[in-house]
């Protein structure tokens, strides 16, 4: 909180964005395949996919999220 209230004591930097594999998740991977990396452990943050905790009101953020998902999982599984 102190980052966005006093910018100027932290360069004007701020964590939001921090590595954000999200959007750049493919990048990463091959990354690590090109590094021999046989292995990527990621986390999905249920609670993005299942805001009301059931499987009623699936939009499109969530549609592409669990894409973003299975691509990665396919993609390692090879």
């Amino acid at each position: 909180r102190s980052t966005h209230l006093y910018p100027e004591k932290n360069s004007y930097a701020n964590g939001d964005v921090a590595c954000d594999s999200y959007n750049k998740w493919q990048e990463d991977v091959e990354l690590l395949k090109g590094m021999g990396v046989s292995a990527y452990r990621f986390s999905i943050a249920w609670s993005r996919v299942l805001p009301t905790g059931k499987f009623l009101v699936l939009d499109y953020f969530h549609m592409s999220y669990l894409r973003i998902y299975n691509k990665l999982t396919n993609y390692y599984s090879e």
